[in-house]
């Protein structure tokens, strides 16, 4: 049986599970009640939807990093095949879930795609179903489009012809009235050899532009960026998962810290935070940089498992103990910048997937543990103002 050390308890894969069935079974009332919204308002600020199950959908992990999952096995006799697509299946579960956990609304956008993943029907599907429920559904965009731009084109080759196509096709998602430029990617590590390896420097000439057009617009942008604060040697852990992962992950700090600068009126919001891949997302460096840059906004987020995706180490710099209490450290932060905070749970919802998600996860913990004057503001209020939410 495999075991994880943190200071003196060893954790085994069974005890972590337990721990976890443990916590979801003691859900507080709010959880237990009918499917009217609770009163207060709460948004998940990052979610993505799957029409499909499994490998046709996206690579076979979670995105957030909850755990390794698979599509069901078929039953004996069953047909394969690529399945049908069931986006507004996908979107009734998803409102199911909102209403058990007392979840308002939520932004769903296209994970940060390349050229050679895109789905051509993903963003006007989550167009539709959004409109099916409105109020409870908003779409953010440009994973899609936007982020692949940046991806395939190096900072030297931005020409004029690619900076007119990219902000060509930024205004037209501002026309279909999203509610953020999202998601983007600076650096996504890989998680799979399905999952690809992503980095693009955050000071990228087509991010700046972005950043310009983001804060015209006043719409936020969504950034995945595995943070790395000076170059490091990627684990073995993350070379054995994915050949697609560098020797060397790259600093991304500094350029970010020169996005947020290059445009005041541009909104960052730094997606992911509380999960930490690389071991540099310390409090310490949170502080900094939210008391430097008045346009950093920071997305938290629970993840189940107390270790990296698919692997033994365990996961630095997490929000919660090993008993699921929020930290002190963490309850300091809040309150030193309380406005400046999101839940964003990078939860992938299909039409039939697992159910113990950081959706559920993290809605729980946060309502139940913040003191009034912080969930209120972390679990919603914050969020309905930085994307602008009615």
């Amino acid at each position: 049986m495999k075991r994880f050390k943190q200071g003196r308890r060893t954790f085994s894969l069974a005890a972590c599970g337990a721990l976890i069935c443990a916590f979801l079974a003691g859900a507080p009332e709010v959880f237990s009640q009918d499917n009217a919204p609770a009163e207060e308002l709460c948004i998940d600020v990052h979610h993505h939807l799957m029409g499909r199950e499994g490998p046709h959908g996206l690579p076979q992990k979670e995105g957030s990093g909850s755990g390794q999952w698979r599509a069901p096995r078929p039953a004996p006799g069953a047909k394969q095949g690529r399945p049908a697509a069931d986006w507004e299946g996908a979107a009734r579960r998803l409102i199911e879930k909102m209403d058990q956990c007392g979840v308002t609304s939520v932004i769903v956008m296209p994970p940060p795609r390349v050229r050679n993943n895109t789905n051509s029907e993903e963003y006007g599907k989550l167009l539709s179903v959004a409109r099916q429920y409105p109020g409870r559904l908003y779409v953010g965009a440009g994973g899609h489009v936007l982020n692949p731009i940046i991806q395939e084109t190096g900072a030297e080759a931005v020409t004029a012809e690619i900076r007119k196509r990219f902000q060509r096709e930024a205004e037209r998602l501002c026309a279909d009235g999203v509610k953020c430029f999202g998601e983007m990617a600076a650096t996504h590590i890989s998680h799979s050899p399905e999952h690809p390896f992503e980095e693009a420097p955050p000071d990228h000439p087509l991010f700046l532009l972005l950043a310009d057009i983001a804060a015209r617009k006043n719409i936020p942008i969504d950034l995945h960026m595995d943070v790395v604060a000076t170059n490091t040697a990627a684990s073995a852990g993350w070379r054995a998962l994915s050949r697609q992962n560098p020797e060397i992950f790259r600093a991304n700090v500094p350029g970010l810290e020169r996005l947020l600068q290059h445009n005041r009126l541009a909104r960052i919001v730094l997606q992911h935070v509380g999960r930490d891949n690389v071991g540099h997302l310390n409090i310490e460096l949170l502080r900094r940089l939210l008391a430097t840059h008045s346009n950093l906004y920071l997305a938290v987020v629970i993840t189940p498992q107390p270790t990296m995706a698919g692997q033994k180490t365990l996961m630095p710099n997490r929000i919660i103990d090993e008993d699921f209490r929020i930290k002190p450290e963490w309850l300091d932060l809040f309150r030193e910048f309380p406005e400046r905070f999101a839940i964003g749970t990078d939860t992938f919802t299909s039409p039939a997937g697992a159910d113990r998600s950081p959706f559920e996860i993290t809605f729980r913990i946060f309502k139940r543990q913040l003191p009034p004057d912080l969930r209120s503001k972390l679990c919603g209020g914050n969020a309905a103002r930085i994307y602008g939410l009615k």
